[in-house]
C-alpha cells in the first residue's frame, strides 16, 4: 500500500497587546500599545508506503515507511506606540520578521503478529523510529521612531535555529482468550527519546552578525520510558469486569548547554483502572468506571526554543514542566 498528499493552508495570528509598565512602587512608567499580524502559507507534502507478509496462517510480518515535509515562511508585521508616564505618546516602533522555516519527518515500523489460537489469542510486536527535525532562518528588523517621525535608531535580529528529535520504541502485546469468557491482555513497551535544539541569535545592526548571548541556546533533552501493563476481563450472561494494571518508570534529562544547567526526574507510578457493565436490556446498558492517567508535556512544551513575534513578545517552552495525573470517575 502507498499514498500521498499535498495541502496548501495559509493561517494567520493577528494579536492586539496593552501593556503598562509600573516600578516598584507600583507607580505608572510607561506603556505599550501593540498591533502584531503574522501570516503564514504552509506548504505540506505526506507519504505512506508499506507491506504486509503472510508467512503461514499464523505469522504475519510487516513495515512501513512515512515521510513528511512542511515549509512555510512566517511574515509577520508590527506597529507599537510607546506611551510616556504622563499617558502621551512619546515614541513609536515598528518590526518585521521574514522567515523561512522547513520542518520535516520521518518514520518507520517493523511489525509481527502472531496468531496463537481460533480464539482470538494473538502475540503482536512493534519496533519503531522516528525522526523530526526542524530549520529556521529568520530575520527582525525593528526600526525606533520620535514622535515626530525622526528615525532613532533600529536593530536587525537574525535567528539561525536547528532542532532534532529521535524516537526509539519496542513493544510487545499478548492477547489471550480463555474458556468461559474469561481474556488476559499484557503487554510491555520501552521507548527512548532525544531532542537536540541548537538556537543562535545575532545582532547584525552593524551589518555583521554578532552573537547575542542573551537570546542564544543550546538545549538537549533525553528521555526513557518503561512500562509494564495488563488487564483481566470476564463476561457473564449481562453483566462483564475488567480490571487493569500499568506501572512506568520514566527517567528524564534536561541539559542547558549555554548555561551548562542540568535537570533530571526519575519516577515510577501505578496506574489502576476497572470497568464494571450491567446490560439492563437490549436498548439500555448502566456502567461504572475509574482509571488514573497520565498527561505529559508535549515536546514543544518542553522545548526553551524562543519563537519571535518582535522585539518584545516571544514564545517558548519550559523544560521544567512536569506532567499530570488524573483520576478518572
Amino acid at each position: 500500500f502507498a499514498n500521498y498528499g499535498f495541502a496548501y493552508r495559509e493561517f494567520y495570528n493577528h494579536l492586539v497587546l496593552d501593556r503598562n509598565f509600573y516600578d516598584n512602587n507600583g507607580n505608572f512608567e510607561k506603556a505599550y500599545l501593540q498591533d502584531n499580524y503574522l501570516k503564514f502559507n504552509f506548504r505540506n507534502h505526506i507519504a505512506k508506503a508499506g507491506m504486509d507478509y503472510y508467512l503461514n496462517d499464523k505469522n504475519i510480518i510487516g513495515f512501513s515507511a512515512g515521510f513528511v515535509s512542511n515549509r512555510f515562511d512566517p511574515r509577520g508585521d508590527n506597529s507599537s506606540l510607546v506611551l510616556g508616564s504622563d499617558q502621551l505618546p512619546e515614541s513609536t516602533f515598528t518590526s518585521q520578521n521574514r522567515s523561512k522555516d522547513h520542518w520535516k519527518n520521518v518514520s518507520f515500523n517493523l511489525n509481527h503478529k502472531y496468531k496463537i489460537d481460533s480464539l482470538g489469542s494473538e502475540l503482536t510486536t512493534d519496533l519503531d523510529y522516528i525522526n523530526y527535525s526542524n530549520t529556521s532562518l529568520q530575520n527582525f528588523d525593528t526600526r525606533n521612531y520620535a514622535i515626530n517621525g525622526d528615525l532613532n535608531n533600529f536593530d536587525i535580529l537574525k535567528g539561525d535555529i536547528n532542532g532534532t528529535l529521535n524516537i526509539y520504541s519496542l513493544r510487545s502485546d499478548l492477547s489471550k482468550s480463555l474458556k468461559n469468557n474469561w481474556k488476559i491482555e499484557t503487554g510491555i513497551k520501552t521507548s527512548f527519546v532525544k531532542a537536540d535544539n541548537d538556537m543562535q541569535f545575532f545582532d547584525a545592526t552593524s551589518g555583521v552578525s554578532i552573537v547575542d548571548q542573551n537570546k542564544t541556546n543550546h538545549f538537549i533533552y533525553e528521555e526513557n520510558i518503561n512500562a509494564l501493563y495488563g488487564n483481566v476481563s470476564k463476561k457473564w450472561d449481562k453483566f462483564s469486569a475488567i480490571f487493569g494494571l500499568r506501572a512506568e518508570n520514566t527517567n528524564v534529562t534536561g541539559n542547558q548547554i549555554t548555561t551548562d544547567q542540568v535537570n533530571k526526574k526519575n519516577y515510577t507510578q501505578l496506574f489502576p483502572s476497572a470497568v464494571f457493565s450491567y446490560n439492563l436490556n437490549e436498548k439500555n446498558n448502566v456502567e461504572l468506571n475509574f482509571s488514573r492517567r497520565i498527561t505529559r508535556p508535549s515536546y514543544n512544551q518542553l522545548n526553551p526554543f524562543k519563537f519571535y513575534l518582535d522585539p518584545t513578545t516571544y514564545k517558548a517552552g519550559n523544560p521544567d514542566l512536569n506532567p499530570q495525573t488524573t483520576m478518572n470517575y
